[in-house]
């Protein structure tokens, strides 16, 4: 398994490393971390330090990441996933098995991409394919996960956490929402988006100069303007709360 998250835009190094090995190789297809996140490795290491349930566990990253792609929806485009449309590109490369993302979404969602992946087209919203909430179908959750992973009196005051509870609601991470309001409408994406992928890296390169992403987004990616305000807002509150140590009864 490739570490996606920074690669499936690099060709020179995809087709590298498959003339290099003879195992198996395979590609997550469809992610929307931030392209070269600064706070992967972090991020990793918190999710396995998150499974002792005695600790209160707040996702930091997570928070961050999707409040910078409220606030510059460009990272919709930038982030390194795959198209359904472009698999036979990695595939022509000798990648042919890919991962797709989340497991702990609605089954109906998982379906959805499975789907779109195997009939390699999808003409919707491009976040469902994405976003790991926002759902119209509830999230199910094993009996008491919230009082199990977030009921942690001795250390922090429940009534503190009501910022991260209103970010929950509104962006539907614990609970459906009628209608997604991020979208990334596929069929403004241009056929030959990865064409300009071939020959470049991306990493090496001033995203403002180029400005290519920017481009598409401004086509391509659209945000309920109330509901970004809003939540928006929401993060600030968040962001206070937890610099300050208020969070923690501070």
């Amino acid at each position: 398994m490739l570490e996606s998250f920074s690669i499936n835009r690099n060709f020179r190094r995809l087709a590298a490393i498959r003339r290099a090995v003879r195992c198996d190789l395979e590609l997550i297809a469809n992610h929307v971390c931030l392209v070269n996140c600064p706070m992967q490795t972090y991020h990793q290491n918190g999710f396995a330090h998150a499974s002792d349930d005695s600790t209160l566990f707040i996702d930091y990253c997570f928070l961050r990441c999707s409040r910078v792609r409220l606030a510059d929806p460009s990272q919709f485009i930038k982030s390194a996933w795959i198209r359904p449309e472009d698999l036979a590109v990695y595939e022509a490369m000798g990648y042919t098995t890919f991962k797709l993302l989340e497991r702990g979404i609605p089954s109906a969602e998982l379906l959805r991409r499975v789907k779109a992946y195997s009939e390699r087209r999808f003409d919707g919203n491009l976040a469902e394919l994405l976003l790991s909430y926002g759902f119209k179908q509830p999230i199910r959750k094993e009996s008491f996960w919230n009082l199990r992973h977030f009921w942690k009196p001795s250390q922090v005051n429940p009534i503190r956490l009501k910022p991260m509870l209103d970010l929950a609601r509104l962006q539907g991470w614990l609970s459906p929402l009628p209608e997604c309001p991020i979208r990334v409408d596929a069929r403004k994406i241009p056929e030959n988006f990865l064409d300009v992928f071939r020959n470049r890296d991306c990493a090496s390169l001033n995203c403002q100069t180029c400005g290519y992403c920017e481009r598409i987004a401004a086509q391509a990616v659209s945000i309920s303007p109330a509901y970004r305000t809003e939540v928006l807002k929401k993060y600030e509150e968040m962001d206070e709360t937890m610099s300050t140590g208020r969070l923690w009864g501070v």
